[in-house]
């Protein structure tokens, strides 16, 4: 059985590419007051690693 989905490398032009998007999102939900501002960059920070992880 073969996971029909995208692999990350397909979804995202760039970890740069996929970081902003992490950042936009954390940005909106921020706003939106379901994350604290100063939040926002650990929230980036744990998506490198993840993105580190699974693309290694």
């Amino acid at each position: 059985m073969s996971d029909p989905r995208l692999s990350i490398e397909e979804r995202y032009r760039s970890r740069d590419d996929y970081l902003e998007r992490v950042r936009r999102a954390a940005a909106a939900l921020a706003s939106q007051r379901y994350l604290l501002d100063e939040d926002i960059e650990l929230t980036v920070a744990l998506a490198a690693r993840a993105w580190d992880h699974w693309t290694a």
